[in-house]
């Protein structure tokens, strides 16, 4: 989950994943995503203005690369295509007609969507487990996600039940830009995950839902919504030093096995850990592996 800190060049690297083009015209703020709004000068490095159409895919010799350097399942993360509309300006599927925008927001979501199936398919059929979709930006406009963004994930994962391919999407309550100062940066509503689980619910072809949970506990509430997905869940907190105990993570582990069934329930970071110096990312990790492996002794002993 490495993308680059500064924010244009993290963008140029979601534009390529989406297979965009980028000019240097400037747009007017009414056609930027809110996202996009947050830094001035997005408006006159990166702009759709044209159809989007799916390049050849390019992501599988990514995961071939990763191969050479280790035997273990590897995942692929790709930004979904709601969180890469609020990142980007659009001068095709968003226009400004005599001083109103007029947003064709579905055919975006549409020919984005389809786009990136090319990339799940063409990983599926190179033996790729797991496939990660990253979107944040449900958790900041979850009534705008629920009308004009979870659906597309069908499209996202259409045609994937024919192969050995987990299909994950990723829903982060935001991301700190210093670590230790939790409560400067903004997160998403904590109701948020409770209005999106049972739409996500709905997709057909998705897995696992991952959610943040270390750096703020979910209700209880929130686990007994999952009915048919499983649960990625978070239990190291990425804006933070402190190194999360072994007997904490597994305490945690056990309210969520209330509600989760242990074949459908894994363990993460709650998002990137890019901020973290890495003999504490290390340490954090190594933690939540060995609750991992002490949790299925005792799950296996009951």
């Amino acid at each position: 989950k490495v993308f680059p800190a500064d924010p244009i060049k993290r963008a140029q690297v979601y534009m390529k994943i989406a297979r965009l083009d980028a000019i240097n015209t400037r747009i007017g703020p009414s056609m930027r995503g809110d996202t996009a709004k947050a830094f001035d000068n997005f408006d006159k490095d990166l702009k759709t203005f044209e159809e989007i159409i799916g390049d050849a895919p390019f992501l599988s010799g990514e995961a071939k690369t990763l191969s050479l350097f280790t035997k273990k399942p590897i995942k692929m993360q790709i930004p979904g295509p709601f969180t890469i509309r609020d990142t980007i300006l659009d001068e095709f599927y968003m226009k400004n007609v005599d001083g109103q925008v007029v947003d064709n927001i579905e055919g975006y979501q549409t020919d984005m969507a389809v786009a990136m199936n090319q990339e799940v398919l063409d990983m599926a059929k190179n033996g790729l487990k797991y496939v990660q979709i990253d979107e944040p930006v449900f958790a900041r406009q979850p009534e705008k996600a629920i009308q004009h963004g979870v659906k597309y994930l069908d499209t996202v994962f259409q045609g994937v039940e024919e192969y050995d391919l987990k299909t994950i999407v990723h829903i982060c309550c935001g991301y700190p830009d210093a670590l230790n100062n939790e409560t400067d940066y903004k997160r998403a509503d904590k109701n948020a995950y409770k209005m999106l689980v049972p739409e996500l619910e709905k997709i057909k072809n998705l897995d696992y839902i991952a959610l943040e949970d270390a750096h703020r506990y979910n209700d209880e509430e929130l686990f007994s919504l999952f009915k048919t997905k499983g649960l990625v869940l978070g239990v190291i907190n990425i804006a933070n030093t402190r190194v999360e105990t072994v007997d904490e993570i597994k305490e945690r582990i056990r309210i969520v096995l209330k509600y989760i069934p242990a074949d459908k329930l894994m363990l993460s970071p709650d998002c990137g850990m890019i901020l973290l110096p890495s003999d504490i990312a290390s340490a954090k990790l190594a933690n939540m592996t060995k609750a991992a492996r002490e949790m299925e002794v005792e799950i296996a002993q009951k």
